[in-house]
């Protein structure tokens, strides 16, 4: 973790995703700012897999889907919305005669769209006419609810209105500031790559394979993302210069 000073950014892109040593379910942890890439093994998610690790005295914005534990960490959060309207539209699918998923997602895709280019121009002004429009439809989802109340064998969009009431601020982080992204897509893609990894080894026989791994990719990844030549990097580590 030495090589990666994550308080020193400003923002971070963290995600677990499962592995498997020996048969046994383990956790990989990634921390990534888009440009360098940290992979960590762990036994558990939460906390426990959060400790010791650079997020554990984060300060700053962190960027995630929404894994409650991290919420403990850092100073501020965003919402991967990327995450949101795969979740608005698996509601949309299960709950054809609500309107507020659609009215949501077409809103987020919107807001992203106009304000990709100019969220540094945005006045106050604006920002709260969008909140009051996220508001408008949250509203309109208390009433969709009312007319049409959540299935027992469905409460995943009930849970999502909840989330997005009570975590507004984190959904629309982005708007407040420019310098930060509304997804969480690069750890996404890193832990793709571990899971690509994991499904050639099916099982790693011991927990050293993986923390090797790890540290690997970790190199490798950061290298990559920075355009260096994976070939002398690797050369340089194994000759020791």
């Amino acid at each position: 973790s030495t090589l990666f000073p994550y308080t020193t950014l400003f923002r971070s892109r963290d995600d677990f995703t499962s592995g498997r040593v020996n048969g046994k379910c383990v956790q990989i942890l990634l921390c990534t700012d888009g440009d360098e890439l940290l992979y960590l093994l762990r036994d558990h998610k939460g906390h426990k897999g959060i400790t010791g690790s650079p997020l554990e005295d984060y300060k700053n914005i962190i960027i995630h889907d929404h894994d409650v534990t991290f919420y403990s960490y850092g100073g501020s959060h965003q919402e991967c919305l990327a995450h949101v309207q795969r979740y608005l539209q698996d509601s949309i699918d299960n709950e054809p005669d609500l309107h507020w998923n659609k009215d949501m997602k077409e809103f987020l895709s919107k807001i992203i769209h106009d304000t990709k280019e100019r969220r540094s121009e945005l006045s106050l002004e604006e920002i709260s006419l969008i909140e009051k429009e996220y508001d408008k439809i949250l509203v309109s989802a208390e009433l969709d609810y009312r007319e049409h109340p959540p299935s027992k064998y469905y409460p995943d969009g009930y849970n999502l209105f909840s989330r997005m009431k009570k975590y507004k601020r984190e959904h629309l982080l982005f708007l407040d500031h420019p310098e930060i992204e509304y997804t969480n897509n690069p750890a996404e893609r890193g832990l793709r790559k571990y899971k690509r990894k994991q499904k050639q080894a099916v099982t790693f026989r011991s927990k050293n394979s993986v923390e090797t791994l790890c540290k690997c990719m970790s190199i490798i990844e950061t290298m990559r993302s920075s355009g260096a030549n994976i070939f002398l990097v690797a050369s340089k580590v194994f000759s020791g210069g």
